[in-house]
This record gives C-alpha cells, sequence and structure tokens, in this order.
C-alpha cells in the first residue's frame, strides 16, 4: 500500500484523480469486520437505557370528558344563534381561575389535581368539557364538579 503512496505523491500531472468505489467499499467492509462487537454493544447499550428511561418515567393520563349543550329559553333561530355565541365564549369562562377556585372549593381540595380544557364545536351550541389527570377517578370527579 504504501507504494501506492509514494506512487501518487511523485505524479505531478494535472489529471483529475479517479476514486475507485471498489477500494472505499472493500476499506470500509474491513473496518466493519474488525470493529462490529463495537456496533453491537452500542446497540445494546443504547436499548437497554431506552427501556429503562421509558419505562421509570412513563405516567399514565386519564382523560374524562362531557359534551353539554349552551341553551336559551324558546328555540328560535335568533336563540340558537345566541347560544352559539354564548358556546363560543364560555371556554374562557370555564377555563378561568374562578372556575378553578369553584372547583376546588366542591371538591374541598387545595390545588387543582388536572388539566381543564374546554373546546367549543364550530357551528353548534354544544360545548366539550375534558378534563385530564393521573387518576382516572379524579378526572370523572373534576369533570362532575365543572358540570
Amino acid at each position: 500500500m504504501s507504494e501506492n503512496v509514494e506512487a501518487t505523491e511523485k505524479k505531478t500531472s494535472p489529471e483529475i484523480e479517479k476514486i475507485d468505489i471498489m477500494n472505499l467499499v472493500a476499506a470500509f467492509w474491513n473496518g466493519f469486520k474488525r470493529l462490529w462487537f463495537v456496533l453491537v454493544i452500542i446497540v445494546i447499550v443504547c436499548t437497554v437505557r431506552s427501556y429503562f428511561s421509558t419505562s421509570f418515567s412513563y405516567t399514565p393520563q386519564y382523560v374524562a370528558s362531557a359534551t353539554v349543550s349552551v341553551t336559551t329559553p324558546g328555540g328560535s333561530y335568533t336563540n340558537i344563534e345566541s347560544a352559539q355565541e354564548m358556546a363560543a365564549i364560555f371556554p374562557y369562562i370555564l377555563t378561568s381561575g374562578v372556575l378553578e377556585d369553584v372547583v376546588l372549593n366542591d371538591m374541598g381540595l387545595k390545588s387543582l389535581p388536572g388539566q381543564i380544557e374546554v373546546e367549543a364545536e364550530e357551528g353548534m351550541n354544544m360545548l366539550t368539557i375534558s378534563v385530564s389527570s393521573d387518576d382516572p377517578q379524579m378526572s370523572y370527579n373534576v369533570v362532575q364538579a365543572v358540570i
């Protein structure tokens, strides 16, 4: 191999040097044959670390939800429009700190054990109230308190 290096160094022609792909592949394969065990060890270590970090840090989240209808007395078309407007505004009221205080007082807790989300269905007078928490019963209780 040193002969090839010496021949290349002595060569001073302005020709573009061609890359021999087969020599490159052969050199890669020889390196892989010598270091395959390092690659296997790295894959095993990364797999075990990923498994344990995921299994110890995973906490399930439970979601309880309810869909409610916002109505106004009557039932005419204009009342449906006003109900839709109320349904669009109502999520801001439900996610405010005032509702959180009411829920906490109702349940007798000092802090809210979940997250409340309210979404208005577009073009309808329907609201979907969702509560996510680590405890399924607590999610259900908070939804009941919100309703």
